[in-house]
């Protein structure tokens, strides 16, 4: 019985990873995102300037939001039985 080349299997899983790291970057972190923000800097920060700041209204949203979701889980607690 034959040994495998081990040093073999390393390199070619190496080579293997990289590629797989090379496709991964195209979907995960694509040039044309960082070409667009750097094109639409200005727009971005504008548009993000409009979104709520107020600390007080944060609160309230995630109150409610918290509420909604206590609210499906007693819900759906209740249907199961």
């Amino acid at each position: 019985m034959e040994q495998p080349n081990y040093k073999e299997l390393y390199e070619k899983i190496l080579v293997e990873n990289n590629q797989l790291k090379e496709n991964l970057k195209k979907y995960t972190a694509p040039e044309r995102n960082k070409n667009y923000y750097h094109k639409h800097k200005e727009k971005i920060i504008e548009k993000n300037k409009d979104k709520i700041k107020d600390p007080v209204k944060i609160k309230e949203y995630n109150q409610r939001a918290y509420q909604k979701r206590k609210e499906k889980l007693q819900q759906s607690s209740t249907t199961e039985y």
